[in-house]
């Protein structure tokens, strides 16, 4: 091999490892943040590092996940006491939902049922908010 092929493979090794940590990082991470019994600090810090590094709110068929991390991490943030940053995530989130009501995901039980599991969850600590029935809406989800 000669000297320039190997440093190309090298260059696109170190890309490779670059994307592929960062995406491993984020899924193990979003895992840790839809965790119910998590320290709060620990859940907002992970919420925090997949909310910024995933590619799933680029991807329709992944809209639903990305709806509950982000969904998460502003209950973590309200109940950290940052009620104030929660708000604006809660903002953002369903300004983000309202754009977009082309998710093919929505038919999905899986995803039904994880979006079900967030808004009980939700209701348990806020049961007359109105941001709760409306971002439900926005995504599609009847059974709220």
């Amino acid at each position: 091999m000669t000297k320039t092929k190997t440093k190309i493979l090298s260059a696109v090794a170190v890309v490779f490892l670059c994307f592929w940590a960062t995406g491993f990082s984020s899924s193990l991470l979003s895992s840790h943040c839809l965790k119910p019994k998590l320290d709060i600090q620990k859940k907002i810090a992970a919420c925090n590092f997949a909310s910024a590094t995933t590619l799933s709110r680029y991807f329709e068929a992944d809209h639903p996940e990305y709806a509950a991390l982000e969904f998460e991490r502003a209950i973590a943030l309200a109940e950290g006491g940052d009620s104030q940053k929660a708000h604006i995530v809660m903002r953002d989130l369903l300004e983000w939902a309202s754009i977009d009501k082309t998710s093919q995901a929505t038919g999905n039980r899986r995803d039904d049922r994880v979006a079900d599991e967030v808004f009980s969850r939700a209701r348990r600590l806020d049961r007359n908010s109105v941001a709760f029935w409306v971002f439900a809406q926005a995504m599609g989800f009847d059974g709220v």
